[in-house]
């Protein structure tokens, strides 16, 4: 399984998972990592959520793992079936806490909108 991590340094889990600078791809199977830029996306003044989610999808991972999710990110994954665990602090924590079970799956969004005008599709 290929999971997700929203990440400013590519060691610790980002505080926002759409304004994170890039994503740790983490493969469960193969233990290969992978790390996309997600630069583009972080900077933008609106709908970071649905584009970071989208590149989320085009990496191919399964899963997401961050702490915070917002509306439109949440909906957006979730439409397409990527499952969310809330983690923070280090990666390779919340890699050891996954393969454990030991992570919470997030089911609804757990912060406000920052915009409320975001359409997930």
């Amino acid at each position: 399984m290929k999971i997700a991590f929203a990440t400013d340094d590519k060691t610790n889990v980002a505080e926002r998972f759409g304004r994170g600078a890039g994503f740790l791809i983490y493969d469960s199977e193969t233990d290969e990592r992978e790390f996309v830029d997600n630069t583009a996306n972080a900077a933008m003044g609106h709908g970071a959520g649905v584009q970071t989610s989208k590149l989320v999808v085009e990496s191919g991972a399964e899963a997401i793992i961050g702490p915070h999710f917002g509306p439109s990110a949440f909906y957006t994954l979730k439409e397409v079936g990527v499952k969310i665990y809330y983690a923070s602090g280090t990666i390779e924590q919340a890699i050891e806490d996954f393969k454990a079970g030991k992570l919470e799956e997030v089911v609804q969004a757990n912060v406000q909108s920052h915009h409320g005008t975001c359409k997930y599709k």
